[in-house]
């Protein structure tokens, strides 16, 4: 099924802009300049057909189909933002191997368990040649 979705900058503009009432601090947050989020805004209403906000000499209005459309799109980007927090927790997981000499060798899983894969063998002294790695491992 293909999406008609509103281009997300301009979705990410009006956000911006009607949580900060303002289209100068909403271009700070994003680091675009006012005149961007203004034409982001207006791009994203000429695509609706509809006006978001009503603008007045220095104060800008959520229109009223600006504060009907506000809880959608904000809802839409909290979800996204918790998937990618979730994604992001769970590709963090797997295993740490540490390797301290070529015969010795020890996974660490997620939970702090250790398992030893191979014969764990401590020298009396450390050679200079000892080295640490990280690799993931699914």
């Amino acid at each position: 099924m293909k999406r008609t979705l509103p281009p997300l900058n301009g979705l990410r503009a009006f956000e911006a802009a009607a949580r900060h009432m303002s289209f100068t601090d909403a271009a700070e947050e994003l680091s675009v300049t006012q005149a961007a989020i203004s034409h982001q805004v207006r791009g994203l209403e000429q695509r609706l057909g509809l006006k978001l906000f009503v603008r007045r000499n220095r104060s800008l209005l959520l229109s009223e189909a600006g504060q009907a459309y506000l809880p959608s799109v904000r809802a839409a980007f909290d979800q996204l933002n918790e998937a990618t927090e979730k994604l992001l927790q769970k590709d963090r997981g797997g295993h740490l191997t540490v390797t301290t000499t070529s015969r010795a060798r020890t996974s660490i899983s997620a939970s702090g368990t250790a398992a030893a894969s191979g014969p764990i063998w401590w020298p009396s002294a450390w050679s200079a040649r000892t080295s640490c790695r990280s690799a993931r491992h699914r």
